[in-house]
C-alpha cells in the first residue's frame, strides 16, 4: 500500500488502543490492564492517530489517569474543546431537525450521534461531534424533504414520484441535507441493504427514547441500537475504534440484550464486532452473551483490523479495485450475495444520483460508459480523480 495512504502509524495506533481500552475500564470502574507506553511512539503520531480513530473525548476524559504526556494533552486540548462545544451546539441541532420533522407528522427518530451519546455515556459530547441522523419510513421521505428544508436545511430535489424514486430508495439508504451549524443525514434504512437490520418501521415502532435536558427524544431501543452499532463498525470493515468504543459501552450497559427477531446474519455480525472489540480494548463482562468463547475465531478480524486501522477510508476514491470488491463481498455476508451484487453495479455503472428520468437510452449508455471509464482510472489505474 502507499506511503500516502497512512494516516497514523501502526506504533501510534497500538498507543491509542492501549489508551482507549485504558479508559473504558476507567469508565467502567475497572482497573486498567496496565500502563499506557506512551514512550513507543512520537507524540505527533499518537495524536494524529488520536483523530484519525475519532477517540479523542475518550482518552481526554481519563488523560490524568493515563499518565497522558502533557506534549499530547495539550496536542488534543483544543480539539477536546472544539469537539465539545460541536456536540453541544449538534444537540441544538439534532432537536430542531426532530422537531421539524415530527412537525409534519411523520414517525421520526434520532440515532447514532448525540442520541447515542447519551444513550451509552449520559453525556452528550462524549463521543464528540459529527451528522445528524434521522430515520424515517420509506415512504415518508418527500415529506420529511419538505419539512427540513423549509426549517433552512438544503438538500438536493426530491426524484419525482414513480419507478425512478422506487429504484432510488431501493438502492440508496439516505440523503444528506446541510444548513449553517449543521448536517443531517435523512434515513429511511440504517444499513446498507434491507437486511439483515429491520427495516424503518419496526425500528420506529419499538423505538426507544433517550433524555435531552428536559425532554425525552426518540431513539433506537437498546437492543437495536447495539445491533447497528456492532453492523456499521463491520461494515465500515473494522477500520475506526471509535465505532467499537460504541459497542464496548453499548454491551456494558445493565441488560444489554439482542432484539428477539434479530436474523441468524445480524447475530454473526454481532458476534464477531464483540469477539473484536474485547480482543482489542479488554475484556467485556457481557461479551459471553454475545460471543460465546471458541464461537468466533478474533485473528481474521484482527488481520482486518491492523489492515484498516492506518489508512483513509474504504470507499476512498484512490482505493484499488481487489480491496473496494472485498468492501461488497463482506458486505454480501451481511445481506446475501443478490443484495451484494445488486448494489455492486448499481454504484459501479448507473448510480441513481446519476441516471434521471429525462435520460433516453442513448444518454443512459453514455453515462454507464462514463461511470465504466471513471471506474477503470479511479480504481484499476488506481488515480485519484
Amino acid at each position: 500500500m502507499e506511503q500516502q495512504e497512512h494516516l497514523a502509524t501502526d506504533a501510534a495506533v497500538a498507543v491509542v488502543v492501549a489508551a482507549t481500552g485504558s479508559a473504558l475500564a476507567i469508565e467502567r470502574g475497572e482497573q486498567p490492564a496496565g500502563p499506557v507506553d506512551w514512550a513507543s511512539a512520537s507524540p505527533a503520531d499518537v495524536s494524529a492517530a488520536v483523530q484519525l480513530h475519532r477517540v479523542t473525548a475518550v482518552v481526554m476524559s481519563h488523560a490524568q489517569a493515563l499518565e497522558m504526556p502533557a506534549e499530547l494533552s495539550d496536542s488534543l486540548r483544543e480539539a477536546l474543546r472544539a469537539q465539545t462545544f460541536a456536540g453541544l451546539r449538534l444537540a441544538g441541532q439534532s432537536l430542531r431537525a426532530v422537531d421539524a420533522v415530527a412537525a409534519a407528522g411523520l414517525p421520526v427518530l434520532l440515532f447514532k450521534g448525540v442520541a447515542l451519546s447519551a444513550a451509552s455515556t449520559g453525556s452528550l459530547t462524549a463521543r464528540g461531534a459529527g451528522d445528524i441522523d434521522l430515520l424515517v419510513r420509506p415512504e415518508d421521505v418527500p415529506t420529511a424533504h419538505d419539512a427540513l428544508t423549509a426549517a433552512g436545511w438544503d438538500g438536493e430535489e426530491m426524484p419525482p414520484a414513480g419507478r425512478w424514486r422506487a429504484w432510488y430508495l431501493a438502492m440508496r439508504r439516505e440523503r444528506s441535507y446541510v444548513n449553517e451549524a449543521s448536517s443531517i443525514d435523512l434515513h429511511w434504512r440504517i444499513g446498507w441493504h434491507t437486511r439483515p437490520l429491520p427495516s424503518a418501521a419496526i425500528l420506529l415502532d419499538r423505538a426507544g427514547s433517550v433524555a435531552f435536558a428536559d425532554r425525552e427524544v426518540p431513539t433506537l431501543a437498546p437492543p437495536d441500537a447495539l445491533t447497528a452499532a456492532c453492523y456499521h463498525a463491520a461494515v465500515d470493515r473494522y477500520a475506526r475504534l471509535k465505532l467499537l468504543v460504541d459497542v464496548a459501552r453499548l454491551v456494558s450497559l445493565p441488560g444489554a440484550c439482542l432484539p428477539v427477531d434479530a436474523h441468524w446474519r445480524l447475530r454473526r455480525v454481532v458476534a464477531e464486532a464483540v469477539t473484536l472489540t474485547s480482543s482489542l480494548l479488554g475484556p467485556l463482562a457481557a461479551a459471553d452473551r454475545f460471543a460465546p468463547p471458541g464461537h468466533v475465531d478474533p485473528m481474521p478480524l484482527l488481520a482486518l483490523w491492523r489492515h484498516a486501522s492506518v489508512r483513509h477510508e474504504w470507499l476512498a476514491a484512490a482505493t484499488p479495485m481487489p480491496e473496494l470488491v472485498a468492501v461488497y463481498r463482506d458486505s454480501a455476508r451481511f445481506a446475501g450475495a443478490p443484495a451484494a451484487v445488486a448494489m455492486a453495479l448499481t454504484d459501479a455503472l448507473a448510480p441513481p444520483e446519476r441516471i434521471t428520468p429525462g435520460m433516453g437510452p442513448v444518454a443512459i449508455a453514455g453515462q454507464v460508459g462514463a461511470e465504466l471509464a471513471d471506474l477503470f482510472t479511479r480504481r484499476l489505474l488506481r488515480r485519484s480523480s
